[in-house]
């Protein structure tokens, strides 16, 4: 909230936005999930995130895996009847995406201790995998945020065997400094990225490896000044300087 209210008090300042629109932005901003666009556009995952973990962290102290299990499966296929039936409907801080997230993040968990899991969910993918690279069909396109998920299961393994690969390639590359410099800022980038790169195609930039390289090196710039302060660091790493 601290930076999406600093982006509409300095938009305000320089003339970009009237009092109408301070406002609007402000209510979206407060409303959250499909409504954050533009600048802010990646501020919907902070609050599914959040909720999600929220929710799985309680139900994995209060119940077994029988009724984790049950209420996961439920919360998958209620998940697709939002894509099918009432995408169009924005709910409050995406609360409605976290019927997919807590699925996926709960076989996050049942993999954290078994790795053969894991993998054999990994390779079950890899099929459709293939299939999506080669065909790329609509069917299976991903947008979170507009409650798109794909197609049942099939999405869901494949975004398994991504984050197979993706584990895979971090193990192998974990010992580059600068890829693990990167790494410690990645949280910033996430979150500042967007908004640097709106405003450089505004200045007229239409290079893309300009774009790409400038936004890096400023979001970093944007991570190193927050972690420099004390108040910055606590208030928007959520950790102490020192």
């Amino acid at each position: 909230m601290i930076i999406i209210t600093l982006n509409t008090v300095i938009s305000a300042i320089l003339g970009s936005l009237t009092i109408v629109d301070v406002a609007k932005s402000l209510i979206k901003s407060v409303y959250g999930g499909a409504l954050l666009k533009g600048d802010l556009g990646a501020y919907w995952f902070i609050t599914v995130l959040f909720i999600s973990i929220i929710i799985l962290n309680w139900m994995l102290n209060n119940l077994n895996t029988r009724k984790i299990s049950l209420i996961t499966i439920a919360m998958y296929s209620a998940s697709f009847i939002n894509q099918h039936y009432i995408a169009s409907i924005v709910f409050p801080l995406g609360v409605n995406i976290c019927l997919q997230a807590i699925p996926l993040m709960y076989i996050g968990y049942l993999s954290r201790n078994n790795q053969k899991f894991f993998k054999i969910l990994s390779a079950a993918g890899m099929a459709f995998l293939l299939m999506y690279v080669l065909l790329q069909p609509e069917s299976m396109r991903v947008d979170f945020k507009a409650s798109q998920y794909g197609i049942p299961v099939i999405n869901t393994l494949l975004s398994i065997t991504w984050i197979y690969i993706t584990f895979l390639l971090s193990n192998a590359l974990k010992e580059i400094d600068i890829l693990k410099f990167i790494g410690s800022a990645s949280l910033t980038i996430m979150f500042t990225h967007q908004w640097i790169h709106f405003h450089l195609i505004a200045l007229g930039i239409e290079n893309l490896y300009a774009i790409l390289i400038i936004t890096l090196l400023l979001s970093i710039a944007c991570h190193l000044l927050f972690k420099k302060w004390e108040l910055s660091s606590s208030l928007l790493l959520g950790k102490s300087s020192r």
